[in-house]
């Protein structure tokens, strides 16, 4: 029957898409947990990637694939009333869940914003002060020409 073949495309989609949703929190939390950026310059490359990457490309796509899911949900919801039947997912993977762990990556998604702007904050603060003392003891910084 073609509902059944609907409603395990629903399940299989909003199985993948839960699965991505944890994942990603889980990378999210392991680099707040272990930060990998330790200059300005790969805090500039890390926060570019996120954007460019994963805000603009990534997230986008899997935001279509959670209208998608509700689209489907609801299309097999409309098909097996009009026979009088109804569809009941298991409960991990209903339209609710799904919504409430894309609330919990959202929030998470914050969090890792949040941690690296104060890391970027603190590395240039650590700069600055690199600087600072490079310049009270006589020392001017890097020399772009070691002949001078």
């Amino acid at each position: 029957m073609e509902h059944v073949r609907f409603q395990q495309e629903y399940e299989a989609a909003a199985r993948a898409l839960v699965q991505w949703m944890e994942a990603k929190a889980g990378s999210f939390a392991a680099v707040q947990a272990s930060p990998t950026s330790e200059t300005l310059e790969e805090m500039d490359t890390e926060m570019r990637s996120y954007f460019a990457s994963y805000q603009a490309q990534e997230k986008q796509a899997k935001h279509q694939e959670l209208l998608d899911a509700q689209a489907r949900f609801a299309s097999i919801g409309t098909r097996l009333t009009t026979v009088g039947r109804s569809f009941e997912p298991p409960e991990e993977l209903s339209i609710a869940a799904i919504e409430r762990w894309w609330e919990a990556l959202e929030r998470t998604e914050k969090e890792y914003e949040g941690f690296t702007l104060m890391r970027l904050k603190n590395l240039k603060k650590m700069e600055n002060l690199c600087a600072l003392f490079d310049s009270k003891a006589g020392n001017p910084g890097p020399n772009p020409d070691p002949d001078h």
